[in-house]
């Protein structure tokens, strides 16, 4: 996945103007944005942050299709809209409904690790 450096040092509670870090913070920030390992572990935890934002009263398992949606074109084009704008701007339709449609299922993701996709 991918994650602006801004976006990650908000994600990992710096807070402020990401060229006012310390050069070794951002650079550690980087390190870890790099790492495919703390990459995932960052975007999962701006996942939870935007859920947080839009949908706080449900856990994971309760979101919808359509809160799926919302929160991946919240995740493209910023938590500064609303619901409705998602919607209507076409976040949340578009890319949005691109990255819910492309999910990999179980089935998928075991033809992944065994290389037959």
């Amino acid at each position: 996945m991918s994650i602006q450096i801004a976006t990650a040092a908000s994600t990992l509670r710096y807070y402020g103007d990401p060229e006012d870090l310390e050069p070794e913070v951002k650079a550690s920030i980087i390190d870890s944005l790099i790492d495919p390992v703390e990459n995932i572990l960052i975007a999962a935890a701006h996942l939870s942050d935007i859920r947080n934002i839009y949908f706080p009263e449900k856990d994971g398992f309760e979101l919808s299709e359509r809160d799926l949606m919302t929160i991946a074109g919240a995740y493209n084009a910023g938590t500064s809209y609303t619901i409705d704008e998602l919607w209507e701007f076409g976040f949340a339709g578009g890319y949005g409904r691109a990255a819910v449609q492309d999910r990999v299922s179980e089935h998928n993701l075991e033809q992944l690790l065994r290389g037959e996709r």
